[in-house]
């Protein structure tokens, strides 16, 4: 009798455990992963800048397994005080631009084919009446942006430069 009670109370606070810690990891696991970019990319850059990333290859991976034939230009923001903009040319090659949330849900993206000028220029605000197509409404203060451009060993020198024309930076709009 007294070994059933022991299963049973273990049984019941395991079941207790598991049904609280379970949830609550899946809940936090993207603010904790956003907490790892801040971490990486205030070694790098400052907060509201864009982050220009190498070439990539195996001494410079900032994420698991980054695509080798891959420009990443990043961007950590803060809206607390301030909009930000965030504008990159946009070349004859595969880019893109996505927009991240603090619980690291993509809330904006778009791509080269989808952009109809030969620029990228989008306005990240927090104020709900501020709309239009210059604008993004980003669902929390704090998030990332990173843009991506698709390079071969021929392409790799001119597509750098238009990397490093993508910026990030406070605005009063």
């Amino acid at each position: 009798m007294f070994m059933k009670q022991r299963w049973f109370i273990f049984t019941l606070w395991f079941l207790i455990v598991t049904a609280v810690t379970v949830p609550v990891s899946f809940y936090l696991t993207p603010y904790a992963f956003m907490t790892g970019v801040r971490l990486v990319t205030d070694l790098k850059a400052d907060e509201n800048t864009m982050f220009h990333a190498r070439v990539p290859d195996h001494t410079n991976d900032m994420v698991v397994m980054t695509s080798p034939d891959l420009l990443y230009s990043l961007c950590v923001y803060d809206l607390s005080d301030t909009d930000l903009l965030v504008e990159s040319d946009v070349p004859d090659a595969y880019w893109s631009v996505s927009f991240f949330g603090a619980d690291t849900m993509n809330y904006y993206s778009t791509n080269d084919r989808k952009v109809a000028t030969p620029a990228f220029r989008k306005i990240v605000t927090t104020d709900p009446t501020k709309t239009g197509p210059d604008y993004v409404l980003a669902p929390d203060t704090t998030g990332a942006v990173i843009i991506r451009i698709g390079f071969t060993p021929d392409t790799v020198d001119a597509l750098r430069q238009v990397q490093l024309s993508g910026q990030c930076r406070p605005t009063s709009a």
